[in-house]
């Protein structure tokens, strides 16, 4: 069945009396949607790059959790802002955790309790979220000149936190210049997210590059559905 994920926000997806502390997540993709209802998220509000749900939408969600505690995943930086209005504008206790990706979500919610304090939640949620390195992978809109070098429309770029950091005239070499910037031999998992343009094609190339150049990292995929972005990635 498709996730109503279309709309800015869904219906509740637990049965039974409402949990001590709800999680409501901003999801940009149906897929990215499963995922996070399979974590234990109670509500979604569509948004992500370049369409930031309203300070409505997420009170209306955090209000239709019917929990006295509720944590917001923005997942997305522009959206933080918009997310930590919430508090105090409705009749629940809410907390934000910064998360400024999907793969940042996804980290946070391995150490969501449903039983336990908003507070605690929110301490425990941000500190998984923290551990993960988030990248992603998307097509240049215009010319520019980065530390990366010269970007011209239609490259494929790799960003993380840091900025651009990775060029190419295809997504799979974009892709794997962005891993081999930011893998080490320590890190032991990639999580790839894929997202409207991806293939199995590239993502094979992306999986088999890893297992041959990281050796000891493994790799799990998942189709998220996003827009704009082909691949996002969580290394841990």
């Amino acid at each position: 069945m498709r996730d109503n994920v279309g709309d800015a926000s869904t219906g509740s997806t637990q049965g039974g009396p409402a949990p001590e502390t709800s999680v409501v997540a901003v999801v940009s993709g149906d897929g990215i949607g499963r995922i996070f209802r399979s974590l234990g998220v109670q509500h979604l509000v569509r948004g992500g790059q370049s369409m930031n749900p309203s300070t409505a939408d997420l009170i209306a969600a955090v209000e239709a959790t019917g929990s006295p505690n509720v944590v917001i995943l923005p997942n997305n930086k522009n959206i933080r802002p918009v997310a930590e209005q919430v508090d105090g504008l409705c009749g629940v206790n809410v907390g934000v955790v910064a998360t400024n990706s999907i793969v940042e979500g996804f980290a946070a919610l391995l150490d969501y309790d449903p039983d336990a304090s908003l507070d605690d939640n929110v301490q425990e949620m941000a500190g998984s979220a923290s551990s993960v390195v988030a990248a992603e992978v998307t097509q240049a809109v215009r010319d520019s000149e980065t530390g990366a070098g010269p970007v011209r429309e239609g490259d494929w770029i790799g960003l993380c936190q840091e900025g651009i950091v990775a060029i190419s005239d295809t997504c799979a070499r974009a892709s794997i210049k962005l891993l081999d910037k930011l893998m080490t031999e320590s890190h032991e998992l990639v999580t790839i997210i894929e997202g409207d343009g991806s293939s199995a094609a590239i993502t094979r190339q992306i999986s088999e590059w890893v297992h041959e150049e990281r050796p000891n990292a493994s790799v799990e995929v998942h189709p998220g559905g996003q827009p704009l972005y082909p691949y996002l990635f969580g290394i841990e």
